[in-house]
């Protein structure tokens, strides 16, 4: 009688195993889940500053009419800078505007586009370059950080939601194995 009542019974093993599937399942689906979060947002965010740049890059190429392109680009970079973006401008010349790299001015006075993430003193900005048909351009950078605290946010939501998963798989595995074990164990009587 003392080794029947020393080991666990069907329904505490059948419960064991499911509550085992659920955090193996969970283990996974995090290991999967949760470095796209990173990854995604970061490519998003250099997505939208390559169209940012490409849109900025168009409206300096209008200056040449003269009127008004200047204005619209100092609009333009107080409209940036709210984004936590930084526009540099590259003159025809190499004459710049904003401290951009100089590795970036010369790549677009050369007339390349640049599109990589550059490590600084302050930390990891994205950096986003257009050359200019009279060979200049423009240049926007934006600090990494602003894309990584959301994404950590997105990440510690989905840590809880997995945990809230576990927990209802597992109070449903206990459930079920007991409803389970339940007629077996009768019939085994």
């Amino acid at each position: 009688m003392a080794d029947a009542l020393s080991r666990p019974g069907l329904a505490s093993r059948t419960a064991l195993a499911m509550a085992a599937v659920a955090l193996l399942a969970v283990l996974i689906t995090g290991a999967v889940a949760l470095p796209l979060i990173p990854r995604a947002a970061e490519r998003q965010a250099r997505e939208s500053l390559a169209a940012q740049a490409e849109l900025v890059a168009a409206t300096y190429e209008e200056r040449s009419d003269g009127v008004g392109a200047t204005g619209r680009l100092v609009r333009l970079g107080r409209l940036l800078q709210a984004e936590d973006i930084t526009l540099s401008v590259v003159g025809p010349r190499g004459r710049t505007t904003g401290g951009p790299n100089p590795d970036d001015v010369r790549s677009v006075l050369a007339g390349e586009s640049v599109s990589t993430v550059r490590e600084t003193p302050t930390g990891s900005v994205f950096v986003e370059a257009r050359p200019a048909v009279d060979g200049g351009g423009v240049i926007l950078t934006q600090p990494a950080e602003v894309v990584r605290d959301p994404a950590r946010g997105a990440v510690r939501t989905l840590l809880r939601a997995m945990l809230i998963g576990l927990g209802v798989a597992v109070v449903a595995g206990v459930v079920l194995a007991r409803w389970i074990a339940g007629p077996l164990r009768r019939a085994a009587l």
